[in-house]
């Protein structure tokens, strides 16, 4: 990594807020993003190549392993969740939950 990269890292780690100091505005503005990302996830998700779970071929995967850019059924995200976040985060796509 480049100083540069390290700077921009730091800057946006330094603008992060703690949950309890989050303003209503800045709430908002993130459930808008998850919305978002959540139909982004959807849109690929029912692309011909992503209609199976990445692991074991299951049909309409519900889960993305976001570092992994795959889609997962659940038996298998709940093996990634177990593996650990800092290794492979999954986020349900399918719950129509954006908090």
């Amino acid at each position: 990594m480049n100083s540069d990269e390290l700077r921009a890292i730091r800057t946006a780690r330094a603008s992060l807020l703690p949950l309890n100091q989050r303003t209503a505005e800045s709430t908002t503005v993130a459930q808008g993003r998850d919305k978002k990302t959540h139909a982004e996830l959807n849109d690929m998700r029912h692309m011909a190549i992503n209609t199976t779970c990445a692991d074991c071929a299951a049909k309409h995967p519900g889960w993305a392993a976001l570092p992994h850019g795959v889609f997962l059924c659940i038996d298998c995200a709940q093996i990634h969740r177990g593996i650990g976040r800092h290794i492979s985060q999954v986020k349900c796509i399918s719950s129509h939950t954006c908090q």
